[in-house]
């Protein structure tokens, strides 16, 4: 199993309400279209992003999800993707945490 975190920026003329709303309104769409999470960031001055969370059985399929979402975001009309900061690795890449209890566990 592979799991993928990516960041994709939009540069904004200025930071308004409005794009705060359609920022949450593109991450619902993103939600049900492709089944992930999607969450908005906090805004910038001159910038919005989007995280976005998945789990796939195999890499390329990832790649591709990741592709076809930051091609809906380009035209979806909120804007052009300006940057984008991607995280792919295997679920056996996670450090097990044993604190005494059942392994796998982990609470903060």
């Amino acid at each position: 199993m592979y799991f993928a975190v990516t960041k994709l920026c939009f540069d904004l003329d200025n930071n308004t309400v409005r794009d705060s709303k359609e920022l949450a309104s593109l991450c619902e769409r993103i939600r049900k279209k492709f089944k992930v999470t999607a969450s908005p960031c906090p805004l910038e001055k001159t910038q919005a992003s989007i995280a976005i969370v998945t789990l796939q059985r195999a890499e390329q399929k990832i790649s591709k999800l990741l592709d076809d979402i930051s091609e809906f975001c380009e035209t979806c009309g909120f804007g052009r993707v300006s940057q984008e900061h991607t995280l792919i690795d295997t679920i056996d890449s996670i450090s097990e945490f044993d604190d005494g209890e059942e392994s796998g566990s982990y609470y903060e």
